[in-house]
């Protein structure tokens, strides 16, 4: 399929279908609309040939929010099947993000006086943003160290369970210490922890 090249559409003569199975917290709606204040309306969003949203549906609710009249659209020539589909890709397939390579990109960004960037444009806290950064420090765990902490994670997750002493997010209590403390650390660490807390929480749990 030929792309037609994007053009400037009303935003009033835009429409979106109200199903969209792709939900933005008024967080990332937010730091979506300082995006766009800083960088512009850099990414199109794409229609069929009537000019019904297939991608950008949060995009151009925050170009209506920030008083825009106009944005870039393409409108691609696809049925409502590949309508539907577009907006199923755009959303899931994309990348995951190297924990270790991101703790380095905040290292530049906050290197360069920063800080308050990601935490305005991806709405970052300075807890997450200084759990990336610890990820730059050497560590190394016995596996008599890994073990223990593993156990003792572990009961703590239970008195969690029983007690709500501790909060813990849902990814936190589903991670199986157990099992990766038996593991290689950086390729556990990589391929099983999703959240960049692991260095808090060795130190927490000591």
């Amino acid at each position: 399929m030929k792309v037609p090249a994007a053009e400037l559409v009303s935003v009033d003569l835009l429409k979106i279908d109200g199903v969209n199975p792709n939900v933005l917290s008024p967080r990332h709606f937010e730091a979506l609309k300082k995006s766009i204040q800083r960088y512009g309306f850099v990414v199109p969003i794409i229609t069929n040939r009537d000019l019904l949203v297939a991608d950008g549906e949060h995009r151009l609710k925050a170009a209506k929010a920030l008083g825009m009249k106009q944005v870039s659209v393409v409108r691609l020539p696809v049925d409502e099947v590949d309508r539907r589909l577009i907006r199923q890709v755009m959303n899931k397939l994309r990348g995951e993000h190297d924990l270790f390579m991101d703790a380095e990109e905040y290292y530049r960004i906050v290197c360069g006086d920063q800080r308050d960037l990601p935490k305005a444009l991806l709405n970052e806290t300075d807890v997450r943003i200084d759990n990336l950064l610890k990820l730059r420090e050497p560590a190394v765990y016995s596996d008599e160290d890994l073990k223990a902490l593993a156990e003792k994670f572990s009961s703590r997750v239970e008195s969690n369970k029983l007690e709500g002493s501790l909060v813990l997010s849902v990814e936190q209590q589903k991670f199986d210490f157990k099992m990766w403390a038996t593991l290689d650390f950086t390729r556990a660490f990589k391929t099983q922890l999703q959240i960049p807390t692991i260095v808090g929480f060795l130190k927490n749990l000591q």
